[in-house]
């Protein structure tokens, strides 16, 4: 298994930074194009300018690699495409930054999902996608040349913009005719408080991070990504303070033994295969929550259940190890086991049922050669939730979802009345009355999430959300009420009704 790395936005390109770092740097005679740990190739997906050029690892991906890409630069400034888009609707497609709004950019791409004019305006194409896409494509199987069976995006859940970029580069893989080529997700989730570097609160940030974690888990099988992985920064922030360099290093040496090559003979899994088994039995994609242990193995009688033992009840404030996201690890559906180092596979799977309490068969095991003495191990967690409102996932995620609550409350107006940088037009009515529109769904689905993450029901996010509805999209919404067992609203039966009398009736409307 081989991936590559997308960073997206300033964490994800600070991250993938640290990822790429080559092993070959103070070799005499370095490979033009450096070798990363695990073989890995990466790309860096940047919407504000002056963070991608002041950053000296990378350069424009034209000119070599490791290589950033502006999506939005390769839109002309004359574009008829830029003119529409702010002309109808009031979005400025070449912003900087996109206002660090998950929401304006979820807008953005949606437009040239329903807008005919507009698609015919740009040949079918959105050239902010395109740009992304074709920067990420070459490294992986999908391309003639790429060696990268899966797809790793690195981004901050609550950052802004960081996630708006993924789903839309998935339905372009889907809509190819890849439906199961791997997708996953590494999320880094904004420490508490106020962001002292941009300004942003924190109930901004808790808005983008349920924006950015519903819309990553309401995605259908085979059309969405194939696993979410969150890390908790607060409990990263608990153990090195503001010091995000060592934080950055140390969530580059957790994941190490998932991007490691060099697997033991006949325990080698590729992309597809793992995310077969991340999604078996699901309809939605699952959290999968890495707990993270390493230890000196020549100094330990029993390797395999001290590295277990730590992983998964570990602290990591206290000695390095542990979940790096609350979880309770006895309501987890699977378990998913990388080691690193000479380590028995049966002695790890019985420690993880031990536990768990997990069947053998929920337990899955890939060993990798390590790194002088030290062995380590990540184990990631299918869905360790459901134990209701006492347990510690549940907890962060109430919170998460209680900051984004308050803020579209004290806020909503505000967020509906952006005015771009050089221009005078605000949001059109068009605009301001979707987004409205949105956000009173969405408060009713987080309420709703709220619910059942305190009933310990699973999954919590249910039904998909766009900005700009369509009438085609109501069936699908129907679709995953039925299969998530939960009630209609009376919009939706509202809308279900007209769409299907406009069947019936087609001369009457």
């Amino acid at each position: 298994m081989r991936s590559c790395c997308v960073g997206i936005g300033g964490c994800g390109g600070k991250m993938l930074e640290v990822f790429l770092k080559p092993l070959d740097i103070y070799l005499p005679f370095r490979d033009p194009e450096p070798v990363a740990f695990g073989k890995i190739k990466g790309v860096y997906i940047e919407a504000y300018t002056p963070d991608a050029q002041k950053n000296k690892f990378f350069k424009p991906a034209n000119v070599g690699y490791p290589g950033y890409v502006i999506p939005h630069a390769s839109i002309p400034d004359d574009s008829k495409i830029l003119s529409y888009v702010s002309h109808k609707y009031g979005f400025y497609l070449k912003k900087e930054g996109f206002h660090r709004k998950a929401e304006y950019l979820k807008a953005i791409f949606e437009i040239f999902e329903i807008d005919e004019t507009l698609k015919g305006i740009a040949k079918m194409e959105n050239p902010i996608l395109d740009a992304t896409w074709d920067a990420i494509k070459r490294y992986t199987t999908l391309a003639e040349s790429g060696e990268c069976d899966n797809i790793l995006f690195i981004v901050s859940l609550g950052g802004g913009t960081g996630t708006g970029f993924i789903n839309p580069i998935v339905n372009y893989i889907r809509s190819g005719g890849r439906r199961e080529f791997p997708v996953f997700v590494l999320g880094i989730l904004t420490e508490e408080g106020e962001d002292s570097r941009t300004g942003v609160s924190e109930e901004q940030r808790g808005l983008a991070a349920a924006i950015s974690i519903y819309d990553l888990l309401t995605k259908n099988k085979d059309e969405g990504v194939d696993a979410l992985i969150p890390i908790d920064n607060q409990i990263l922030i608990d153990k090195f303070g503001s010091n995000y360099t060592s934080i950055n290093d140390y969530i580059s040496r957790v994941m190490r033994p998932f991007l490691a090559d060099r697997p033991f003979p006949q325990e080698e899994m590729d992309g597809q295969g793992l995310r077969e088994e991340f999604l078996k039995n699901l309809s939605k994609p699952p959290v999968m929550i890495p707990c993270y242990a390493s230890l000196d193995s020549k100094k330990s009688s029993n390797p395999e259940t001290e590295l277990v033992s730590k992983a998964l009840t570990g602290s990591v404030q206290n000695d390095e190890c542990g979940p790096l996201f609350p979880c309770n690890p006895e309501m987890a559906e699977r378990a998913f086991v990388f080691s690193r180092g000479y380590i028995s596979k049966d002695k790890l799977e019985s420690s993880v049922q031990s536990i768990t309490g997990l069947d053998r068969k929920d337990i899955f095991v890939w060993r990798k050669l390590g790194e002088n003495r030290k062995s380590d191990v990540l184990v990631l967690l299918r869905n360790p939730y459901g134990s209701g409102y006492s347990g510690p996932f549940e907890k962060k995620m109430c919170r998460i979802i209680s900051l984004a609550l308050d803020y579209i409350s004290q806020k909503k107006q505000e967020t509906l009345q952006v005015v771009e940088e050089g221009d005078d037009q605000a949001l059109t009515s068009q605009s301001t009355d979707a987004l409205s529109s949105y956000f009173n769904r969405l408060t009713s689905e987080l309420k709703n999430a709220k619910s059942r993450l305190k009933e310990g029901k699973k999954p919590f996010f249910l039904n998909e959300l766009q900005i700009f509805e369509r009438s085609s999209n109501n069936t699908h919404q129907q679709d995953n009420v039925i299969q998530n067992n939960h009630g209609p609203s009376e919009e939706m039966i509202r809308k279900i009704v007209q769409e299907e009398l406009r069947k019936l009736l087609p001369a009457a409307t």
